[in-house]
Formats: structure tokens, C-alpha cells, sequence
């Protein structure tokens, strides 16, 4: 049988354009309109239901979540749509496992590629990044500049935080990134995007993580980076550096700056022996002034 999308939408605009995104590509879909009619139509053909999406209603928050937990999110795939960014309601939500978090408002246009990402099933080539335009982790998509001012504009609209780590990377075969990208898929959340940035970088995009949690974002990589050396040892570096929209600035070029001087400074102190207590203060200055002259 064809599979269906579950859907409990109450805002009618929001209910009008996802309905229009599914027939225009012709998914079939079922729609509820309360608890009751929910638990009777999942378990009436749970087995065909691909997709669910559900608004969650902050009137009746507890009712909302009830009704995630109704669905059987390790095996049917399920997006929750928010109105506004907050931290409690994005992590219940992470707790059910649902796949995606969307923050409306969002133009049809972004709506329809984030809705219509989770019916492509191309899979992503094991070696290298995919260019597919997934917002999913397990897909790496190509850096793609519109992309990510995009992400920084939703996140303006939100009102949420939204954090970027750079991650840079030498020394690593090809067995060592396949594994590299997997132990990242492991550790990081399914609202995370990774982006393939250059041969030996990868850009972490991170909806809704304040500047406080970076510091667990950087850790889940170098855990990652450090699983894959133990299990394949070799010679290698990595450096790493985080930023957070709004606090360190609004605009992607003076993000970006930040964060490729970070990874500079970074590769400047790793060069001098000893602890940072060790090192003269004015070797580091002088070292790193002649470096930006």
C-alpha cells in the first residue's frame, strides 16, 4: 500500500501550504484533528504511515506531547513544528526522537525543501560528502553560503540562538573519515547540519544551542576525532573553533572571520612547547602579530 502522511496541523495557513507541498508531489496524507482521532487512525494503519507532523499546541502542552508519544517514533519519522525558540520544548522534543524541529514562521519555499528532504532517499556516498540539500546530519551537504545565511535569518525570525563550529582536520585516510563521520552522526542531534567546507573542513551548523553549550558541541567532536585515532592510529591534527549568532555577530562573513582566526591562533600556540604557563606571553603575541602583518 502507498505510504501516508500523518498530519495534526492547526494553524490553517501552516495546514493550507504543507497539504499544498504534499498533493503537488503527490503524497498521499491523513489528517487528525484531536488525541482521540489520532490514536484511532495511527493504530488503524500505522504500518503505511511514512510521516508525521504535528504542531505542537503551548495552550495544551502536555496534551502535544502526549500525542508524540502515541507515535512510534523509532520507526515512523515525525517533525514537530514550534512558533517560537525554547529551550525546554526543544529538548522534550528531542526526548520523543522526533527527526526535525521547524521554527515557524518559514517562507514556503525553505517549508517545502525541509518537508519534502525526508522523502528523497538517494543515499549519501560513504567516502565523501553528499551536495544533496539535507538538513539532516547523517547527509553532508556542500557549503553552500545562501544556505547558511538562510539558517542565520530563520534563526533572526526565531528569535533562537544558532552556533557554528569549524572543524579542521589533517592526516585522515579514507577509512578514517568514513568513521569520523559516523561517530559525529552518533553524537550530534538530528536538528544539527554538517557541511562538507573544503577537503579537510566541515562546518557544524547548530539550531537552537546557546554560546554556554558550545563547549559540549566542541567536545562531541574531538570524542569523535579521538574514537576514530584510537581504532586506526596515525599521525594527525585537529583544530576547532565555535561562534554563536547572535553574540558574536549577525552577519556570516564576521562569523566566519572569528572563527578562521580562531583555528589560526590555535595552530600559532600549538607550534610552542611546553604548557601555556610555560610559554612567554610575548613569544605568543609577537608569533601571532607577525602572522596577520
Amino acid at each position: 500500500m502507498e505510504k501516508k502522511v500523518l498530519i495534526h496541523i492547526y494553524t490553517t495557513q501552516v495546514k493550507n501550504d504543507i497539504l499544498s507541498i504534499l498533493v503537488n508531489k503527490g503524497h498521499d496524507f491523513l489528517e487528525v484533528f484531536n488525541k482521540n482521532e489520532l490514536g484511532f487512525k495511527y493504530n488503524l494503519v500505522k504500518d503505511q504511515i511514512d510521516l508525521y507532523i504535528q504542531e505542537l499546541d503551548e495552550n495544551h502542552y502536555e496534551d502535544s506531547l502526549d500525542q508524540i508519544r502515541s507515535i512510534d517514533t523509532e520507526n515512523v519519522r515525525s517533525i514537530v513544528l514550534i512558533h517560537k525558540y525554547s529551550k525546554h520544548v526543544i529538548d522534550d522534543a528531542l526526548a520523543l526522537k522526533v527527526k526535525d524541529i521547524i521554527v515557524l514562521p518559514m517562507d514556503r519555499t525553505h517549508l517545502s525543501k525541509k518537508i519534502l528532504s525526508f522523502f528523497d532517499t538517494q543515499k549519501p556516498s560513504l567516502l565523501m560528502p553528499s551536495s544533496q540539500d539535507k538538513v539532516q546530519i547523517q547527509n553532508y551537504i556542500k557549503i553552500d553560503i545562501n544556505k547558511v545565511r538562510d539558517e542565520i535569518n530563520r534563526a533572526m525570525r526565531g528569535n533562537y540562538p544558532l552556533s557554528f563550529v569549524l572543524v579542521e582536520y589533517h592526516s585522515l585516510n579514507q577509512l578514517q573519515w568514513i568513521l569520523f563521520k559516523e561517530a559525529l552522526n552518533l553524537l550530534l542531534r538530528t536538528t544539527d547540519i554538517v557541511m562538507y567546507f573544503e577537503a579537510n573542513k566541515i562546518l557544524l551548523l547548530c539550531p537552537f544551542t546557546p554560546k554556554n553549550f558550545l563547549v559540549e558541541v566542541e567536545n562531541k567532536v574531538r570524542k569523535a576525532y579521538d574514537q576514530i585515532k584510537k581504532e586506526t592510529p596515525s599521525r594527525g591534527a585537529l583544530f576547532l573553533y565555535g561562534v554563536t549568532f547572535p553574540e558574536d555577530g549577525h552577519a556570516w562573513e564576521v562569523l566566519y572571520k572569528e572563527m578562521t582566526d580562531g583555528i589560526h591562533d590555535s595552530k600559532v600556540i600549538s607550534k610552542f612547547e611546553g604548557t601555556l604557563k610555560q610559554i612567554n606571553p610575548n613569544m605568543i603575541r609577537t608569533q601571532l602579530k607577525k602572522d596577520y602583518e
